[in-house]
Parts: structure tokens; sequence; C-alpha cells
């Protein structure tokens, strides 16, 4: 939330100027090897399914296929936060509008700033 676990290497970076040695280890399964593994495998699978979709356009095989296939899991996390980024955008003006309402209705006791209005009268 923060940032605080950069500070350890900002701190070796304003000390001097970083090496690649600085830099923390890249996990197994985000390494580049192991990405191309994954797209390789989903590459040759989409290979597989449009020779059996007969000629064509249908029987073209496709990069977007492919990349989807290799990274479905994190494809779907993103449209999870995306999904909730829209929502959450959304209805902070909506609910916004509604508390402002309920701040703006007249004075009666229990209702809004009326209530504050009542007790300073």
């Amino acid at each position: 939330m923060f940032f605080s676990f950069a500070k350890p290497l900002l701190n070796v970076g304003y000390e001097r100027a970083l090496a690649v040695d600085d830099l923390p280890e890249v996990p197994r399964r985000d390494a580049a090897a192991a990405q191309v593994e994954r797209l390789d495998a989903a590459w040759r699978a989409e290979q597989a399914a449009a020779a059996l979709r007969g000629g064509g356009d249908a029987g073209t095989p496709s990069l977007w296929r492919a990349l989807y296939a290799a990274n479905r899991g994190p494809f779907a996390i993103a449209l999870v936060n995306a999904f909730l980024e829209s929502a959450f955008c959304i209805g902070q003006p909506v609910l916004l509008r509604y508390i402002v309402a309920w701040l703006q209705q007249p004075s009666s006791v229990g209702a809004g700033l009326g209530w504050a209005a009542a007790l300073t009268l």
C-alpha cells in the first residue's frame, strides 16, 4: 500500500548506482523462460486446434487465443479488478449524491444537518 517493500532497494540506490545483483529475484512463474514455455505450449495447442477446424480463416491459428490460453488466470484476475474498479468509480458519486441529499434535508429532528441545526437553536 505504501511501497515500503521498495525501501531497502531505494536506500541502496541512494548510496550507489544499482547493479543487477541488487535487484530481487523474479518468481519462477514470472521468469521469461516459464512465460515462453507456457506460450509455446499454448501456441502448439492452438495450431493443432486450427488444423482440426479446417481451411480458410477458421483454420488459421490465432496468437490472441494462444496468449489468452497461456495467461487465463492473470486475465481473469485483471477482469475482476477492472470490474470492481469500474463499479466503485460509478458507485462513489451515486453514494455521495445520497449523502448530500440526506445532509440537505429540511430541519426536522433526526434528519441530516437539520438535527445539528436544531441543537444550536
